[in-house]
């Protein structure tokens, strides 16, 4: 069975019966097909963002409570704590890139290396998110202040160009980041 993790949850909140739910709904998506495609996907944002020159790990699946106290699941993650503070980021050209390109690796490393079809990237949250950090940004400076959609198609655009010519280093940085993902998805054995 994979281990969750149930940050800032106590006891009592992890064995409650929906806590349990959520938990066995996460566990019935993770099939190994789909532990793949989030491996690949996490790693594109895992090598875009250190490419970019900050600090980035991988978080393993988890239920938690969302801002209305509903228990929630995240298959995985990268954490970014540099770009984590949207609202507190002074915004310039090169760190919207950064994060775009970052943002837009997950769907373009499934694209190149699993050859899925765009809606199978996963990637709703990622364009959600890089919409907000626009928003901040508009809100900073006023030259920000433009369609986002055309942002979003070149940092796409962006993370192919980077994978259309690998170095021998950035296909082992690849390797190392897929693996880093997969050993968040650790298994335990069952008790019963």
């Amino acid at each position: 069975m994979l281990k969750i993790n149930y940050p800032k949850l106590t006891p009592p909140e992890i064995n409650s019966d929906a806590c349990k739910a959520k938990a066995q709904e996460l566990l019935d998506y993770l099939t190994d097909e789909k532990i793949e495609e989030l491996c690949v996907h996490e790693a594109g944002h895992l090598t875009l963002a250190r490419y970019a020159g900050v600090k980035a790990s991988p978080v393993g699946p988890m239920v938690y409570r969302d801002r209305n106290g509903v228990f929630q699941y995240q298959t995985s993650c990268v954490d970014i704590p540099e770009w984590s503070k949207k609202y507190s980021l002074t915004y310039s050209e090169e760190l919207l890139t950064n994060i775009g390109n970052g943002l837009a690796a997950g769907g373009i490393f499934l694209e190149h290396f699993k050859h899925l079809p765009e809606d199978r990237w996963g990637d709703g949250d990622d364009w959600g998110q890089f919409k907000e950090y626009w928003q901040y940004a508009a809100q900073q400076n006023e030259n920000f202040r433009r369609m986002v959609e055309p942002e979003w198609k070149q940092a796409r655009n962006n993370v192919r160009k980077y994978l259309s010519k690998l170095t021998r280093n950035q296909e082992r940085d690849i390797e190392q980041a897929k693996a880093e993902v997969k050993g968040t998805f650790v298994t335990i054995p069952d008790l019963f």
